[in-house]
């Protein structure tokens, strides 16, 4: 025997919080208008509790929501309550179905993203949770890397620089090569002094004595250079003497067609290879993000490739994309979670 039922609020007391406000409604207009819903499956057996226009409430569909309600940490004891939601809820989905609601693309376009957000947590997440690296597979990655691992040998060299032009005179080229010796002369009376103060390579001299105007005043130190490098204004020649000198030690004075160049070695380092336990945790990290975004990829392609694709160029290059200044700003619809690099043209849209 069928009854009517009074509508019996919920503590929240009103439509809007019933729905879930405005976004939960959207879901629920989507899900009733895009197919069958779970609940127009079990309306066509079992015991009907209750009758909603030409849509049926069974026992099935009571005890659905009620083991949903159950699993979400909420109250299910007032069965007259929860009959009355579910009524509630039948009467504006038919409310909305009148309106056309149910036909708005946006909200077509929201339920394809639940379901994608959906497979990604049915199907990719656990795929990529399953995702190991283990200790063998993060040595032989840094093994195979040791380079990016290892800090070349490196030395610190101080110079003096005074310029000679090529065409100059012989008488030239020789005063301006005394004027450099005299540097070195004081130089080496200050290079104790120097060390004693903290002072890294020529100190002052090199105010006085030198044409490189981007190290003179810092003592003429050039920092730190790695092997195989080369500072573009140092020569590869002059270079290859400071670098094998002993550290402290000075080199003579060396000429080029461009000049004269006095160099001290003030410091060195050796190759050094940072150890695998330093940087095997981002090592790992680096490696599983790497694997589970091979994962999804996979993925991505096999559903590609389930199913038949054919791109049709010619109607494509037809279409003529709206006017930057006609596109009306929207509410942004949020993207589908787990599936980066998806392109507009693979969707469709």
């Amino acid at each position: 025997m069928s009854r009517s039922l009074p509508f019996i609020r919920s503590p929240r007391g009103s439509l809007a919080g019933l729905a879930g406000g405005v976004a939960g409604l959207a879901v629920w207009l989507v899900l009733a208008g895009c197919s069958k819903t779970p609940t127009d499956a079990g309306s066509k057996q079992g015991v009907v509790l209750a009758e909603v226009g030409d849509h049926k409430i069974t026992e099935e569909d009571f005890l659905a929501e009620a083991r949903r309600r159950g699993e979400a940490g909420l109250s299910v004891a007032d069965k007259d309550a929860l009959l009355n939601e579910l009524v509630e809820r039948e009467a504006l989905l038919a409310k909305a179905r009148q309106s056309g609601l149910d036909q708005d693309p946006a909200l077509h376009r929201e339920y394809e993203n639940l379901l994608i957000a959906r497979l990604v947590e049915h199907d990719i997440t656990p795929l990529k949770e399953a995702v190991a690296i283990t200790p063998d597979k993060v040595r032989a990655e840094y093994e195979a890397n040791q380079a990016t691992y290892t800090r070349p040998a490196q030395v610190r060299l101080a110079m003096l620089y005074l310029q000679a032009d090529a065409k100059a005179s012989d008488a030239r080229r020789a005063e301006i090569r005394a004027r450099l010796e005299e540097a070195r002369e004081e130089a080496v009376t200050l290079q104790t002094t120097n060390r004693s103060r903290g002072v890294v390579g020529f100190g002052r001299v090199a105010i006085e004595h030198s044409d490189d105007q981007v190290s003179r005043y810092r003592g003429g130190d050039l920092g730190w250079i790695a092997a195989g490098q080369r500072p573009p204004r140092v020569p590869e020649s002059v270079l290859e003497a400071g670098i094998g000198l002993e550290t402290g030690a000075m080199s003579p004075v060396l000429e080029t067609p461009q000049g004269f160049y006095l160099l001290m070695k003030t410091d060195s380092r050796p190759e050094f290879a940072t150890p695998i336990e330093s940087v095997q945790a981002a090592l790992r990290q680096s490696l599983l993000a790497r694997e589970r975004r091979r994962v999804e990829e996979t993925y991505r392609q096999d559903a590609l490739q389930a199913l038949p694709v054919q791109i049709h160029a010619q109607t494509l290059a037809s279409v003529q994309l709206p006017e930057a200044g006609s596109m009306i700003a929207r509410t942004r619809e949020p993207k589908p979670p787990g599936m980066p690099g998806t392109s507009l043209s693979r969707n469709g849209n």
